[in-house]
């Protein structure tokens, strides 16, 4: 059987642990990124598919990192799914806040997947896990609504230019699950998310 060979950011914890390992366990080769080296370290003794990256993807040496262990001899797909979401409101955000959400959510992934671009051709897939926050106003969230608005769109100009050659975008919008992201939301002070009542009323449904 033939082994796809797939990037996966952000499996520290959350949502890309899970698919990380769900596709591991499908048979695929996961190169899974993270910053955290003991949850990586958990994530490869579950699958013997799992081949762990500790790296920040946010830093130029970091996505150095990542593209000297991938095998170059492979073609690859992407799931871009590392991402931030600091609560907090306009008028006290700093400029490191804004900062760092674009670099993490937008830059990061757009920078690396650049980085390994010759390994994505022939029908290679690139895959950006983004939000309803990307379409929606959220107040306290403004970073990461435009940073993942900028991610979403990101993935429609890049189908433009590159489907010629056989690699093909696309956003995938998970909805409400429990991650840390969601937790951070429901223990942040209310002068920075006013409506976290919603996100500790939408824990209750999901669960």
């Amino acid at each position: 059987m033939k082994i796809n060979n797939i990037l996966v950011t952000g499996c520290g914890s959350g949502l890309g642990h899970a698919i990380a390992l769900r596709l591991s366990r499908a048979g695929c080769h996961i190169y899974a990124v993270g910053r955290d080296k003991r949850s990586l370290e958990q994530l490869s003794a579950a699958s013997q598919n799992i081949h762990t990256i500790t790296a920040d993807i946010a830093t130029y040496e970091g996505r150095k990192t990542i593209t000297k262990l991938i095998n170059k001899n492979n073609s690859l797909s992407i799931i871009h799914n590392a991402a931030i979401a600091i609560p907090g409101l306009f008028n006290s955000l700093s400029e490191d806040n804004f900062l760092k959400h674009f670099e993490i959510n937008y830059f990061a992934p757009m920078l690396l997947t650049q980085h390994i671009l010759p390994l994505l051709a022939n029908g290679q897939r690139v895959l950006h896990i983004t939000s309803g926050s990307a379409s929606m106003a959220l107040p306290g969230l403004m970073p990461y609504c435009t940073s993942k608005a900028a991610l979403k769109h990101a993935t429609h100009c890049l189908n433009m230019e590159l489907n010629s050659q056989e690699i093909y975008f696309a956003n995938l919008l998970p909805g409400m699950i429990v991650t840390p992201i969601q937790s951070s939301f429901r223990n942040a002070e209310e002068h920075d998310l006013p409506n976290k009542e919603f996100y500790i009323h939408s824990e209750k449904i999901i669960n």
